[in-house]
């Protein structure tokens, strides 16, 4: 047997283990992936850096532009021309996730919110970075844990 073909068969059979296990897999009420993996609420090294690679349409994830997409769509938002050829940067000038598209001129600013305050004038201050940047459409979600609103 060839290496080729004993890894195609490995793979197979991992995917049949797989399918097998879906199905009983349960999840408990209250699961947290991010407690799992680090701590539930380290916004900045965790939530940000998670959700920027989710978004990003050049993500880890390799799944396009495919969770940007479904992101607007909850949002009921849509881009320019459809253009979903958004840059996402973390960390930026403090906005947790700034996905801007250059071409037109549209910005998502998103807040993430755990466990933290909000800081005076915050949002507006972040609405101010993106128009300075020459971003002319701008949008702020603000994302917290139970829906809450930013004061």
């Amino acid at each position: 047997m060839t290496t080729e073909n004993r890894t195609t068969n490995d793979v197979r059979h991992l995917l049949t283990l797989a399918k097998h296990f879906k199905s009983s897999l349960i999840v408990a009420e209250g699961y947290n992936l991010f407690k799992v993996l680090r701590s539930p609420s380290d916004e900045v090294r965790l939530h940000s850096r998670f959700l920027g690679d989710i978004l990003n349409i050049n993500g880890l994830h390799g799944l396009g532009v495919k969770p940007l997409k479904q992101l607007f769509e909850m949002l009921n938002m849509t881009p320019i021309n459809d253009n979903f050829n958004f840059e996402m940067h973390v960390e930026h000038k403090n906005i947790d996730l700034y996905l801007v598209n250059n071409m037109t001129k549209q910005a998502l600013i998103i807040e993430n919110k755990i466990h933290a305050s909000d800081q005076e004038q915050q949002l507006l201050r972040y609405y101010n970075i993106a128009i300075s940047e020459g971003y002319t459409d701008v949008t702020i979600l603000y994302l917290t844990l139970d829906g809450h609103k930013p004061s």
